[in-house]
């Protein structure tokens, strides 16, 4: 059995806010499922309040050996996306959706709608 990750998120949170725009190393991951996990959490600052608010830090994961490397930086507060005067962390997939609408790989929006309505009433 692998070891469980043990990461100082305040030291690596701290040291992102004083280097703005900096990747910062946070720690190794044992396993693709955590460091996902952890990406996600400290986009959107889920129950990692070093992270808050959020939206106000990047994180991306590099391969190190065996492990996955976090590294996060701080990111300026007008480039947070918002809505109603609060942070709206985005989905894990949102980026990944958003380019197959753009690709026309996933039908959207009304003119989607009206192909997919075409579509179904030609099938029956």
């Amino acid at each position: 059995m692998r070891r469980r990750a043990t990461i100082n998120h305040h030291a690596a949170a701290t040291a992102a806010r004083r280097a703005p725009g900096e990747w910062v190393r946070a720690g190794l991951y044992p396993s693709g499922g955590s460091i996902t996990n952890a990406l996600w959490r400290v986009r959107a600052a889920f129950r990692l309040s070093a992270y808050e608010p959020a939206g106000a830090f990047e994180a991306r994961a590099t391969a190190e050996g065996d492990d996955s490397l976090l590294e996060v930086r701080y990111v300026a507060e007008e480039r947070r996306p918002r809505r109603g005067g609060r942070s709206v962390p985005l989905h894990p997939d949102a980026e990944r959706i958003l380019g197959q609408i753009r690709r026309g790989e996933v039908q959207a929006g009304p003119e989607g709608a009206r192909r997919i309505a075409a579509w179904h009433e030609a099938a029956y």
